[in-house]
This record gives C-alpha cells, structure tokens and sequence, in this order.
C-alpha cells in the first residue's frame, strides 16, 4: 500500500497516536482509576472515530480542501463546547473508593465523538495522507489508510491505560489525582482555545 513510505508513516502514525492528547490523557487517567476493562470501549470508539478521520481524508483530500470555511469555523465551535463539556466532566471525578470504581464509564460513543469533534484529527489527517499516498485513491486504499492508523491508536491509547493501571498506586494519591485531573481538564481546554 505505501512501498517504499511504509516505514516512515508508521513513525509518524505511531508519534501521533503516543503523544498526549485528550484521548490517551483520558485513557490513562481511567486505568489509574478504574479496571482497564471497562475503558476498553472508549479506546475503541476514539480509534473508530481517528481511523473514520484519516479514511475520509485519504479517500477526498481534493474536496476537503474547497468545504467553505464557515463549515470549518461551525466545526470548530461545536468541538469546543464539547472540550469544555468534558473538561467539566474530568473537574467532577471523585477519587474511585479502594472497592473499586463504581462511576460510569464513558462509552464508545464518547471516544468517538472526542475524535471526531478534534480538528487536530482532521489536519493530521490530511497531512498524513498527501505525504504517504498518491491522489486519488480507491475505496480499498483509504479502507486500509484508516484502519491502520485506527489499529495504532488502539496500541497507543491501550499504553497509556496500561500506565495508568501500573502506576495506580501513586496516580490515585489524592494530591497527584487532583493535579492529573486539573491538568488534564486543562489541556482540554488549552486544546480547545487553540482550535478557535
């Protein structure tokens, strides 16, 4: 599928798919306080809602260029209520009692929207694909584009749950589970500022 590039877009993919976005922030902040069996389809659904992303971008990179900006700055607004929204969520995490976590999960349907609502998505996305494919593409190119960079992010955001699990005993300190949750509802917000 990408001959002699195949090398370099996993670097790339798996750079994007490891640095510390809302996603991976979320993931590991949910294995610090739950079991990792229940966060699994959150993961699943933010990597859906990247490799949905990055298929689309490869299958009409040309038409995404001309969608009028006012589409754009509709998007834009949309995704940052929805930061804000969960931000406001991640502030009223209680600390999980030593049971066990007895919050609700957030589901599949909340990882894909995060993903999708994430304009940095969307440009990585169609940088990703005028640098390691060649316009136009069929169908099953932009299938195999999306799915590989949805099989990364499941990879990348499982490590950070992973994290999260194995240093449970030290991020669910109530001092260090406080910060991690500010912080992370501060990238959040961060992320979403730079989006207007």
């Amino acid at each position: 599928m990408f001959d002699y590039l195949t090398y370099p877009f996993f670097i790339f993919a798996g750079t994007l798919a490891l640095s510390p976005g809302p996603v991976n922030l979320i993931s590991l902040m949910f294995g610090a306080s739950c079991n990792a069996a229940r966060a699994a389809p959150f993961i699943v659904g933010g990597a859906a809602g990247f490799g949905a992303v990055w298929a689309v971008a490869a299958a009409c990179t040309d038409f995404l260029n001309s969608i009028s900006p006012a589409t754009f700055d509709l998007i834009k607004y949309a995704a940052l209520a929805y930061f804000l929204w969960l931000a406001y969520g991640i502030i009223q995490t209680k600390m999980p009692p030593p049971t066990g976590c007895t919050e609700r999960q957030p589901g599949p349907v909340s990882g894909l929207v995060l993903a999708l609502l994430n304009p940095q998505t969307s440009i990585s996305a169609m940088l990703a694909a005028g640098m390691f494919l060649t316009q136009p593409t069929t169908l099953v190119q932009s299938a195999a584009f999306g799915l590989s960079y949805m099989a990364i992010v499941i990879a990348g955001t499982s490590l950070y749950l992973l994290a999260g699990t194995l240093f449970q005993q030290v991020l669910t300190h109530p001092a260090v589970f406080g910060i991690f949750r500010y912080s992370t509802a501060g990238l959040l917000v961060f992320v979403g500022a730079r989006i207007l």
